[in-house]
């Protein structure tokens, strides 16, 4: 396995794997060191630099496969320390505390394909140009494309992703709830009624 990561500067980075993995899902790591990364911060906080990845499996005759993303390189952390309320409830992007600042986003439209990239793109600047640097996806939605995480990226803006459901009653029957992706076992415990003549 290859992997290359191009920085914002055009500077490429390699490494590269051999390994034998057994038929069905195997999960390999390639460790890839950056000399000086251009770390990502939210909007307000500095620039946005993004890293695009590309990892290609090889089965020694060739290419078999590939998969390319882009992301930004930083650091996230929930600082909850002892404060004179109780806790406190802090984002700290590469060291530095974010106060956070956004709003709540409803689906775009009920059917995602109707949904035009330049329609995310105007709502996510529209939200930028407003001093913001956090959406909130609402959890009785649906999850978006990857083009609106790869705006929010480029944009600065953080994204704190409800689980869906979080806004409402989960299918109560594991049938319904696998095609929802859920992991949740649930029974049903029927009531009985018994009749007294």
């Amino acid at each position: 396995m290859q992997v290359a990561v191009t920085g914002p500067d055009g500077q490429v980075t390699q490494a590269a794997r051999t390994v034998t993995v057994a038929a069905g899902a195997s999960h390999v790591a390639v460790p890839v060191s950056i000399a000086n990364p251009q770390r990502w911060f939210p909007a307000g906080y500095g620039a946005q630099p993004l890293y695009t990845v590309k990892a290609t499996l090889s089965d020694g005759t060739g290419a078999i496969d590939s998969a390319q993303r882009r992301t930004g390189l930083r650091t996230v952390e929930l600082r909850r320390e002892k404060d004179a309320q109780g806790r406190g409830f802090a984002f700290v992007v590469n060291g530095i505390p974010v106060f956070a600042k956004g709003a709540n986003l409803i689906p775009f439209d009920m059917f995602p394909a109707r949904v035009p990239e330049s329609q995310i793109r105007t709502v996510m600047a529209g939200a930028r140009d407003a001093n913001m640097n956090m959406i909130r996806v609402w959890g009785g939605g649906y999850y978006l494309d990857d083009a609106f995480y790869d705006i929010a990226d480029q944009m600065g803006l953080m994204v704190w992703q409800d689980f869906m459901f979080g806004g409402a009653v989960t299918p109560p029957t594991a049938t319904s709830a696998r095609p929802c992706g859920s992991r949740r076992r649930n029974r049903s415990t029927g009531s009985r009624r018994t009749r007294r003549s």
